[in-house]
């Protein structure tokens, strides 16, 4: 397949398994995490040094954002 990806043929789930693991093959140090609460998607914690961690939420939003999923976001962190 050639040119964009379609990415409202393919579920959230998929889509941030997907990006974890390209994210983990970048981040050598990364650990993939599924929180017990909030929306159940998947998260990163990429070990830096002793001291640093950098910290990565997957969502999946192919289309324009909507009020709701603007505050998802916000209050994700």
């Amino acid at each position: 397949m050639t040119g964009r990806i379609p990415w409202t043929r393919y579920s959230g789930e998929d889509v941030e398994s997907v990006l974890a693991t390209f994210i983990s093959l970048e981040e050598r140090n990364a650990i993939k995490i599924r929180p017990s609460r909030g929306d159940g998607g998947i998260d990163l914690i990429v070990y830096l040094d002793a001291e640093t961690v950098d910290i990565y939420q997957i969502k999946k939003f192919a289309e324009n954002l909507k009020n709701s999923q603007k505050a998802q976001i916000e209050n994700s962190g």
